[in-house]
């Protein structure tokens, strides 16, 4: 007995086709949605990359910037992802930079900019007796600006 089939056979050439867009698509849709996702995954916003570049050349600004990204995902509009590994590294550099210009006088605006961020609880915890002595030896070693804010918050800067 001969069995009955419910759909028409199609010519090969049709067969073919669409078996092949099936197939194609298919892939696309399961191949390229897990590569185009680790792709954006493990690329960062070029503005972020720019901080990174930046702070890698000496501007620990752009690394406090860089580590604050990082820790919240966002820096003004800009959005990216949180990666605390991240934020920790370049939050480690902005401390060893403010630590290196307070130590050696070679930046004092990265000492300055350090007892900040202590004092203000920016990229670090807050702290402010210690923010205080770093805007303190940035202002004693002629840093005009660290004596500016000092006075602005009434602190007679030590000189």
């Amino acid at each position: 007995m001969m069995q009955q089939r419910l759909l028409p056979e199609l010519p090969i050439g049709r067969r073919f086709f669409s078996s092949s867009v099936w197939v194609l698509l298919l892939t696309t849709l399961l191949l390229g949605s897990s590569f185009f996702s680790s792709l954006m995954a493990s690329t960062s916003p070029r503005w972020l990359v720019e901080y990174e570049e930046k702070c890698d050349a000496g501007s620990m600004k752009d690394c406090m910037n860089a580590a604050h990204s990082h820790a919240v995902g966002s820096f003004v509009l800009n959005k990216t992802e949180i990666n605390e590994e991240r934020a920790d590294f370049y939050t480690q550099r902005v401390i060893q930079m403010g630590h290196q210009g307070c130590n050696d006088n070679s930046n004092l605006g990265n000492c300055y900019l350090l007892g900040l961020m202590y004092f203000e609880g920016r990229v670090v915890n807050r702290d402010v007796p210690k923010g205080m002595e770093f805007i303190n030896n940035a202002c004693s070693s002629g840093h005009d600006e660290a004596c500016q804010w000092l006075k602005d918050v009434g602190v007679m800067p030590r000189r």
